[in-house]
Formats: C-alpha cells, sequence, structure tokens
C-alpha cells in the first residue's frame, strides 16, 4: 500500500512539474511574439481539398441517385462534394484583417514574403502530398522544417519569425435523420511560430464548429451556404488566438 501511494505521489509531482514547463514554454514564446514588435512572415496557409463529413470517408459523386442528381442540375447551387479552393484566397484575407487590427501582433505584407528569394528557394512538400491540400494564391507549399530557409529568410529580409496556418475544413450533421436535415461546418486550425533556429514560439490547435446550419437533402446542400459559414469562424479563432497572447 506504502509503495502504492508513494508512485501515485511521483506521479502526481512528475505531472505537475511537467505542467509548470509547459506553461513557461507557452509563456515564453507569448513573451517573445508580443514584447518584440517585429514582423511576422506568413509562410504558408494550407487546408484540406476536399471538405468531406467529419469523420467519414470521401463522399464519391458518381454514388448519388438519378433524383439528386437531377435536382443538382436544375439547381448547381447544391453539391455534394466542394472544394476548399473556392474559399481558401477570402480566408487569407480574413486571417491577414483580424490579426494585423490588433497591435499584438504584426504580419509582413505578403509581397515582401513570397518575393523573396529565400522563399522562392525555399523546400516544399512532394507533389503526392500537396495534391490533398490548397493554399492562397501565390504562396508555395514550403517546409515548415527547413531551417536553411528560416536563416536565409532572416538574412535577405531581417524578419526572424515564421507563421504556418494548417486548416482542417469539415462539415457534420447537426440535426435529422442520416444525410437528410441540418448541417453545420467545423474548423481545426493550427497555429504554428516558429523563430530562426526553428523552436516553436507558438503551437496551437483551435477548434471551433458554426452555430448557424444550412439545409441537407439526401446529403446535399447548398455549396454557397457552407461556404459561407467559414469566413466568420476563421475571424473568431483569429480572435482567440489573440486573447491567449494577451494573457
Amino acid at each position: 500500500m506504502k509503495a502504492s501511494k508513494k508512485f501515485s505521489l511521483l506521479k502526481t509531482v512528475s505531472l505537475f512539474a511537467f505542467m509548470l514547463i509547459t506553461a513557461g514554454c507557452a509563456s515564453a514564446g507569448r513573451e517573445l511574439i508580443v514584447s518584440e514588435n517585429s514582423p511576422i512572415a506568413l509562410a504558408l496557409i494550407t487546408a484540406n481539398y476536399d471538405i468531406n463529413w467529419k469523420d467519414e470517408e470521401k463522399t464519391v459523386a458518381s454514388g448519388t441517385g438519378k433524383t439528386l442528381r437531377r435536382m443538382m442540375r436544375v439547381d448547381p447551387d447544391w453539391t455534394v462534394i466542394t472544394k476548399s479552393e473556392g474559399i481558401i484566397d477570402e480566408i487569407e484575407q480574413t486571417i491577414y484583417n483580424t490579426l494585423n487590427g490588433s497591435p499584438l501582433i504584426s504580419l509582413a505584407p505578403k509581397e515582401d514574403v513570397l518575393n523573396s528569394q529565400a522563399y522562392n528557394e525555399a523546400k516544399t512538400t512532394p507533389i503526392r502530398e500537396s495534391r490533398e491540400m490548397v493554399k492562397p494564391s501565390g504562396y508555395r507549399f514550403v517546409v515548415s522544417r527547413d531551417k536553411d530557409f528560416r536563416a536565409k529568410f532572416a538574412n535577405e529580409t531581417g524578419i526572424q519569425k515564421t507563421f504556418y496556418i494548417a486548416l482542417k475544413l469539415t462539415k457534420a450533421m447537426a440535426s435529422g435523420f442520416g444525410k437528410n436535415g441540418k448541417g453545420l461546418a467545423n474548423v481545426a486550425m493550427t497555429m504554428t511560430i516558429k523563430d530562426i533556429q526553428g523552436k516553436n514560439l507558438w503551437n496551437k490547435t483551435y477548434e471551433i464548429r458554426s452555430l448557424d446550419r444550412f439545409k441537407v437533402t439526401s446529403g446535399a446542400y447548398s455549396e454557397e451556404e457552407l461556404l459561407a459559414l467559414f469566413p466568420p469562424m476563421i475571424k473568431d479563432i483569429c480572435l482567440d488566438f489573440l486573447e491567449d497572447l494577451e494573457y
């Protein structure tokens, strides 16, 4: 019994120490981001290409019934598969506008990043991987682990911190039976800020789901209604991130 209690106590102390260390690292990273009034380079924003049903396999358009396909031809705004390429540029603009609207953080102008020699010579992900993702116009699928890029980029531009954002966009049923009823949108957004050595100053995933709903009939829905839900959700996540930086 005594050995068991001793083990439990050691486990508790170790867990507490781990929490203190991670909290300290997060606090130190936040201080470096906020206190150093210097621009941060947004190096890449990615999102999954297909906006699938959450926790389900990819939707196959050819599997839809004749009646549904006929209805979709009559109203082309209805679909069973949505591509995130139709919203990624607006998402990028939402991120820039929201973050640069705060005194806590300053994103370097997009053209300063994308036109740099270091950025255009940086390592990129293999083609087979990039086919599963989309990015805003002008960006390259740069590799976040590329230390040479950060060193060359800092030497060229003077910018010491790089920002990487990875989005997972999905949809889910909120109510109804099967794929008939009301749907909602989900966003998981991982925000990573690295220093010139590649150390994470910030690395956190934010998850949110839409309060608004869209009609779903036999798995089909208005693509316009679904896509319209994402930018306000991205803005809310950016505001949560800024609140974390502040406190």
